[in-house]
């Protein structure tokens, strides 16, 4: 299958993150990725997200990087909100 490129519109990813480093990920004891898809799929974030658009696809996002490889990151499971959406704090 051959990749086809699209324009995408501006949109926001709303859900839940959780900051970890790579280091972390490879220790069972310290990992954090796994539970913040069992929570985000066990909590049914993708169905409960406030105004969310139709869109149904599930994103993941890296961000908020410190630094390079060995630094702390920022991972959101999240689904798609239009940009005009500004939520309050919980």
């Amino acid at each position: 299958m051959e990749p086809v490129r699209q324009r995408q519109d501006a949109f926001r990813v709303s859900g839940l993150t959780i900051r970890t480093t790579n280091r972390e990920e490879r220790d069972p004891a310290t990992a954090r990725l796994g539970q913040l898809w069992g929570r985000f799929f066990g909590e049914e974030t993708y169905a409960s997200t406030p105004q969310r658009t139709a869109d149904m696809r599930i994103f993941s996002l890296y961000s908020a990087y410190e630094s390079d490889k060995d630094g702390a990151f920022d991972v959101t499971a999240g689904v798609e909100q239009p940009v005009a959406v500004i939520l309050e704090p919980v």
